[in-house]
């Protein structure tokens, strides 16, 4: 089975578009494009020929056929050129500790993510943020005293806290942080989700 990088995506997804009718152009490219979000890379042999002989001529075929299998062959022969393979197995990574520049107590703490890689893939995550000395921010998070003495402040501080649900449901869907935009109003934990993230691909990099 061939992989190719995202770049060689690009190209190739953009020669193979000059050729479709727009209508089976449309499903097709969006295959592709949801195919490379869930591997990351594009399985060649996922392009049904079905689909190629209703819209493009046999020279065509064969050109796209020989282009993918090049560039495929010259990709494995570099020896891991950027290709980034994952371990089955569960992973945690942790975030460096925040703290705010204005003094306050506003967003400190730290965040943590357990991945589940399953067939090479991101399968299932779970993203929880914590403040500094480990407590995890959950329904009493912006509260004082186990009370809500301002209603904004905890309205702020759940808001960013439920992102955190939002973010994970996220990666498993897009596969890669990269397309992963903050959520307003949870940007602290939007930077420390990803670093927490790429901290626990480290660990499951082959």
């Amino acid at each position: 089975m061939a992989f190719v990088s995202y770049d060689v995506c690009q190209l190739f997804i953009y020669d193979v578009r000059q050729s479709f009718i727009y209508d089976v152009r449309q499903s097709f490219i969006y295959d592709i494009c949801q195919l490379f979000i869930r591997k990351k890379t594009i399985v060649y042999e996922s392009l049904t020929l079905s689909v190629l002989r209703r819209t493009c001529s046999l020279k065509k075929i064969i050109s796209i056929i020989i282009c993918a299998a090049v560039t495929a062959s010259v990709l494995c022969g570099c020896g891991g050129g950027g290709n980034v393979t994952y371990k089955d197995g569960t992973y945690t990574g942790r975030s460096s500790v925040f703290e705010n520049d204005d003094g306050s107590e506003d967003g400190n703490g730290y965040g943590e993510v357990t991945l589940t890689i399953k067939d090479g893939i991101i399968s299932d995550c779970t993203y929880l943020t914590y403040e500094v000395d480990g407590t995890l921010k959950g329904e009493d998070y912006g509260k004082e005293d186990g009370r809500i003495a301002n209603k904004d402040y905890y309205n702020k501080a759940q808001k960013a806290n439920a992102a955190c649900a939002e973010y994970a449901s996220m990666l498993v869907a897009n596969g890669q942080l990269e397309g992963i935009d903050s959520i307003s109003g949870a940007t602290i934990n939007y930077n420390e989700f990803k670093e927490a993230v790429n901290n626990a691909l480290k660990e499951a990099a082959e």
